[in-house]
């Protein structure tokens, strides 16, 4: 971009570091080549809602709740089981 800015909640995006726009809820993070995808899919997206409650002064969820939470969302997006097929 060259000019303007990005407003998310009455925020501006291009002005906020990595770490606080993940706390605000935007997370993007790519699988490393070689390993298990399904591990770390759970860990990294489960580190980065862990991150968000924290912020939103919420305490982090057990692996077993974060489960069952994916897999209500999976659902509620009507994605399928697909790249998701481990977790359904």
């Amino acid at each position: 971009m060259t000019s303007g800015d990005i407003q998310f909640n009455g925020k501006d995006l291009l002005e906020m570091e990595i770490e606080e726009r993940a706390r605000e809820g935007l997370f993007l993070a790519f699988p490393v080549p070689g390993r298990d995808p399904r591990r770390e899919q759970h860990g990294v997206l489960k580190a980065a809602v862990d991150a968000r409650r924290k912020h939103l002064g919420l305490p982090s969820l057990s692996s077993f709740d974060f489960m069952k939470l994916a897999r209500e969302n999976i659902k509620a997006c009507e994605f399928g089981c697909g790249v998701f097929k481990a977790w359904c």
